[in-house]
């Protein structure tokens, strides 16, 4: 019954965003009109819930960031309610930015792939020199952009909801008939949304655990996701676990990073399971999603395969505790200390080098589980660990997919 209930509500959802999609190609005014009325609205429920969380609930304590961001969104307001005209300009400038930010993310994607002799090199500076010209033109032009950025709006709005209610049929449709809909329809977030919203974003971690659970023990691969309350590491972080060991890839030597900590050399763990998840509950005080999936023997040949593949393209590296230095703090040692990891980096090819938007852990988890071979996740474009744990669980939910077991352990405040 519930069930029903969300699906109509998803669907009542999806009719009116086409239709706030279809006024934005002939009721432009109305809509800015529309867009002015729910950030005013929006940003006066975050700063009365700001305030309710300092003064009354007392949640969250006086802190700089909190203060910061309760007068950040006061001026906000304030800017929103006396300069109502600028709306116009004001949305094109965001956009503007936000295009500018995705073209050096794709510059540095084009070094990233340039300097690992990897394939799209040509595509991503492409990419970025776009991304950099139209970033510059809204922000130079934004009111000359303005008719054109929002028919793109009404575009992606129509088609976006259109896939969202054929994804709501599918319960009723053929199960081959699901699949090719899961293929060829599906969208994904751009990748700067994909990789920095949280968790909490794609869903609720507290609803997560009043779910029902029924699992199996029969599953060959396990899919981790790590998160935290609070920090970088709400958004999350992907790990493989096969045959009792986890594949874990992250930026993890201190000495090679660079770009605020986005970029550096690529790092593999590689650590029995059980050590590996009590070291994450006990000393790094994380909550710990996996999900089981069954694989069938041509499956696992697939896995094997692709694991071995990685493996020959990986040389042994040892972390600061290894090497002597008794006082190391880096993620890396600690590891080591608890786990006895083996650790390796990438002599050539993808992984040699970390970027947190490109080859990053998801891309790591990917190159492992989800290909044309294995047909075994339906995920299309740049998924990230939220997009991960909302298609897992969705699957693991359905109760008929290949994904059969969901374990929820470690800290449960977060």
């Amino acid at each position: 019954m519930n069930k029903k209930i969300g699906s109509i509500n998803d669907l009542i959802f999806d009719l009116f965003l086409i239709f706030v999609g279809i006024m934005c190609f002939n009721k432009q005014f109305l809509i800015w009109n529309f867009v002015w009325i729910i950030l005013c609205i929006g940003t006066l429920f975050l700063c009365l819930n700001q305030i309710f969380l300092l003064f009354i609930k007392r949640k969250i304590g006086f802190s700089f960031n909190n203060i910061a961001k309760l007068i950040a969104g006061f001026i906000f307001l304030f800017y929103l309610a006396y300069k109502t005209e600028e709306i116009a300009i004001f949305i094109p400038y965001v956009v503007g930015w936000w295009a500018l930010l995705i073209s050096t993310i794709q510059f540095v994607n084009y070094y990233v792939y340039r300097k690992d002799g990897l394939k799209g090199v040509g595509y991503r500076l492409f990419m970025a020199i776009v991304s950099l010209i139209i970033g510059l033109y809204l922000i130079i032009n934004p009111i000359g952009m303005l008719f054109v950025l929002t028919n793109v709006s009404g575009f992606y709005l129509v088609f976006s909801s259109f896939i969202s209610i054929i994804e709501g049929f599918k319960e009723i449709l053929s199960e081959a008939f699901k699949q090719k809909i899961t293929k060829h329809l599906n969208i994904s977030l751009p990748i700067f949304f994909a990789t920095i919203l949280p968790i909490k974003v794609f869903m609720s971690i507290s609803n997560l655990k009043k779910q029902k659970q029924i699992n199996s023990d029969d599953f060959d691969i396990e899919v981790f996701i790590y998160l935290k309350k609070q920090g970088p590491e709400s958004l999350g972080h992907v790990d493989i676990a096969y045959k009792d060991l986890v594949y874990s890839y992250g930026l993890h030597d201190p000495e090679k990073r660079h770009l605020f900590g986005t970029l550096g050399d690529g790092v593999l763990i590689i650590s029995q399971k059980d050590s590996f998840i009590k070291h994450h509950i006990e000393t790094e005080k994380k909550l710990i999603i996996s999900y089981g999936i069954k694989l069938s023997e041509n499956q696992i040949d697939i896995v094997q395969t692709r694991i071995k593949e990685l493996m020959s393209r990986t040389i042994a590296w040892k972390c600061a505790l290894a090497n002597g230095d008794k006082h190391s703090l880096d993620y890396a040692s600690r590891v080591f200390k608890e786990t006895n990891a083996k650790m390796y980096k990438f002599s050539t090819g993808k992984f040699r080098t970390y970027f947190v938007f490109s080859t990053n852990c998801v891309l790591l988890s990917d190159h492992i589980i989800r290909s044309k071979q294995l047909d075994l996740l339906n995920l299309n474009g740049m998924v990230s660990p939220g997009s991960y744990i909302s298609f897992l669980n969705n699957e693991y939910m359905r109760g008929s997919s290949n994904v059969v077991s969901r374990i929820i352990r470690g800290d449960q405040n977060v």
